[in-house]
């Protein structure tokens, strides 16, 4: 497909992007980034922590309430690249080597990916099952699930302002730190898209700071594939070694391995995610 920009409101700016005859895009302005982020760039022989000025990125990112899509937009000379989410099921990204319109636009390929299935009830009962002795969880934190969230209570807006580490299976994908900032600001956009119609309060979410971890091993690597509750510990003990710097409520970590979980001594694979419940501004608010 070749993507145009049908109508481009300057004072908003809002877009109206064509993909193809049966879908078009209002494409509204979002807000999912700091302007000044924290990025930190690790490795065996480097520690290096730089606040990023994101305001280029943010002019890029951009949601369709209706499609729940999230997509970043790039007008260069005269042509559009957009990637990112159409919907639950449809992608789409630019292919620079293919073959231009006959006004020059460049091509992209929109392709589905499996849809996966939510089942948090089973996640949280095994999560509280493995954690709740002696009154640890998982991570070797103290368990008091009656402590008061005070940033949250009696207010109509929280926003949740996240620090994401990219392990260093995920994040080499990425050549730049803008492309995996870029990348990051379109995930957390579709994120916040599905707590549109929360109230009391409304839910945002801030991505504020970056990690690129280009060493660490926050978990064995077993042929491609970690086991979820010890990268989740790896995760803990990395916080409490005070590696992430900056202010935030909840730390999420994003690896490029297959998580999996074991039950009765029997391998399960296909684990899109784990977290504890009701976490986050606590020093437990990891996810993974």
């Amino acid at each position: 497909v070749y993507p145009r920009i049908l109508d481009e409101r300057s004072t908003s700016g809002n877009l109206v992007l064509k993909l193809t005859e049966k879908i078009t895009l209002n494409l509204e302005r979002s807000t999912v980034l700091a302007d000044n982020l924290l990025f930190v760039t690790t490795s065996k022989d480097l520690h290096e922590v730089e606040t990023i000025d994101t305001s280029h990125i943010q002019q890029t990112i951009f949601h369709d309430t209706h499609y729940q899509s999230s997509v970043s937009v790039r007008q260069r000379d005269d042509t559009v690249e957009v990637e990112g989410i159409i919907n639950d099921n449809l992608r789409i990204r630019p292919l620079p080597q293919g073959e231009r319109s006959t006004d020059g636009q460049m091509l992209h390929a929109i392709f589905q990916v499996p849809t996966i299935k939510e089942n948090f009830t089973e996640a949280r009962q095994d999560i509280l099952h493995l954690g709740m002795s002696n009154g640890n969880d998982i991570n070797g934190y103290r368990e008091d699930l009656s402590s008061p969230q005070a940033r949250a209570s009696g207010v109509d807006k929280f926003p949740v302002e996240l620090h994401i580490i990219s392990d260093k299976e995920h994040q080499r994908s990425y050549k730049k730190n803008e492309e995996l900032i870029s990348y990051l600001a379109v995930m957390m956009n579709a994120v916040s898209l599905r707590y549109l119609d929360m109230m009391n309060p409304k839910i945002t979410f801030l991505l504020v700071g970056v990690t690129r971890a280009k060493d660490h091993d926050f978990g064995r690597n077993n042929g491609g594939e970690i086991e979820a509750a010890e990268m989740l510990r790896g995760l803990g003990q990395y916080r409490r070694e005070g590696r992430i710097p900056g202010n935030f409520d909840v730390v999420y970590l994003l690896t490029g391995l297959d998580m999996i979980r074991f039950s009765k001594g029997k391998k399960i694979k296909g684990i899109a995610g784990r977290a504890k419940m009701s976490t986050a501004c606590t020093e437990r608010g990891l996810g993974e």
